[in-house]
């Protein structure tokens, strides 16, 4: 497949009107840029602003107590131990709750890391919920044990959420186990237990 061809600003002069142009900085998402011709940026790019990526990631900050009752895992913090990095458009979250910047599709990616505190426990449980019509529902769950001679394990989750509603689609990761005496574990300088969000597309 051949590339797209790329024309020089200097050649739609007189064929394209510069209002039927949209800004080299344009914005996502306004009506502004209803109908106009992109412009690449200063890169030779399109503005990524026009892409509208989403790549962001949190990291629990401290080990948190796994009860019998679900619990959502609170206390995170984005990731900001060089050279990590995110998109300057990202998610905003309040007491476990993560709420989405914009439609689309995301992939989301969650690891728990399970430490044994002072006792074997043979069920615990992982789980990535979304809300959608203000009700959680849980999409993926993992299960698994630790004892005295496997004092650690790490659960893998992964989930595709369509994002329909920013203001209803939210997501949670939650922890419950069959006793206590386990936590997730968190630290502030490196990610334990974590969670990932990608926009792969609009829908």
């Amino acid at each position: 497949m051949s590339s797209p061809t790329k024309v020089p600003a200097n050649m739609t002069s007189g064929v394209v009107k510069n209002s039927d142009k949209a800004s080299k900085t344009a914005s996502f998402g306004t009506s502004a840029n209803s109908g106009k011709v992109i412009q690449l940026n200063s890169s030779g790019n399109i503005p990524s602003t026009l892409l509208n990526p989403v790549a962001d990631q949190f990291r629990l900050l401290s080990n948190q107590a796994i009860g019998t009752s679900e619990a959502t895992l609170s206390g995170w913090e984005r990731v900001d131990t060089a050279p990590q990095g995110t998109t300057s458009t990202g998610l905003t979250q309040s007491n476990g709750i993560f709420t989405f910047p914009s439609t689309g599709l995301y992939l989301v990616i969650a690891e728990i890391q399970f430490l044994r505190d002072n006792t074997n426990v043979d069920q615990i449980y992982g789980r990535i919920q979304a809300q959608t019509s203000g009700a959680m529902q849980t999409l993926a769950e993992s299960f698994l044990g630790v004892t005295g001679t496997v004092p650690g394990e790490l659960a893998g989750l992964t989930t595709l959420i369509n994002v329909t509603d920013t203001t209803d689609n939210k997501v949670q990761l939650t922890v419950q186990a069959d006793a206590t005496g386990t936590s997730a574990v968190g630290a502030s300088d490196r990610n334990k237990t974590c969670l990932t969000f990608l926009r792969i597309t609009g829908t």
